[in-house]
């Protein structure tokens, strides 16, 4: 009961204080009571689903399923596999040597994994759950506010089922969602890092498309 306390103290206040090395009881323990809390308030809501944003989140990118948000000057890339929840198939990428911590994540029909590893003087966090995934590389005293931020976020997760299966069922939607699985990063840095910049891209060269539509209609006059 004490640990409890703890935890959701934790959670009320995160201190901010430097983690060299990361406590792995503790984290199991903080992961664990977040993702098996029950959630029932909701603030963000997009196409056949919807969660609760923290208020130290916000988001400054929407595209179908994916999204960007930020904290504390931190890019979270955050995206929903609405075709693996359909189906119920989950992904679960396994320990590798080089990661600092791990944790499975087994609740009822809920899958998942937290993965966190060094990137030069930073952390790379992957945390995937509730057919859902985000990733971020971090400043290393941010970990904990990270990791309750993600758990927040894809432990309150609820999908729509009726809008899902109308959205896999659709040709034009199935396309589109087999598009976004080749474009999600894997388990590489590397790859992650040219998703990020493929990303940026992209929505550059949607707003310029935008602008130049935008001007030849006003040169036309219509």
């Amino acid at each position: 009961m004490k640990k409890l306390v703890l935890i959701f103290s934790l959670v009320l206040c995160i201190t901010g204080c430097s983690i060299e090395k990361i406590d792995t009881s503790n984290k199991d323990e903080l992961i664990s009571y977040m993702t098996n809390k029950k959630y029932d308030l909701y603030n963000r809501y997009s196409l056949g689903y919807k969660y609760y944003l923290p208020k130290t989140v916000s988001v400054i990118n929407y595209s179908d399923y994916n999204e960007q948000l930020l904290s504390n000057g931190e890019t979270y890339y955050f995206y929903i596999d609405v075709t693996s929840y359909y189906y119920k198939k989950d992904m679960r990428i396994e320990k590798d040597d080089d990661d600092i911590y791990y944790k499975k994540i087994d609740n009822d029909d809920k899958e998942g994994f937290v993965k966190v590893t060094e990137q030069d003087d930073k952390y790379y966090v992957i945390y995937q759950y509730n057919y859902a995934r985000i990733e971020s590389i971090i400043n290393k005293n941010h970990l904990d506010e990270t990791l309750i931020n993600m758990s927040y976020i894809l432990s309150s997760i609820k999908y729509n089922d009726t809008i899902i299966e109308s959205i896999v069922k659709d040709s034009t939607d199935i396309s589109r969602e087999e598009k976004f699985e080749l474009d999600k990063p894997n388990n590489n840095e590397n790859s992650f890092l040219d998703y990020v910049k493929a990303y940026d891209n992209y929505n550059k060269e949607e707003e310029k498309k935008v602008d130049e539509e935008t001007i030849n209609t006003e040169g036309t006059g219509k």
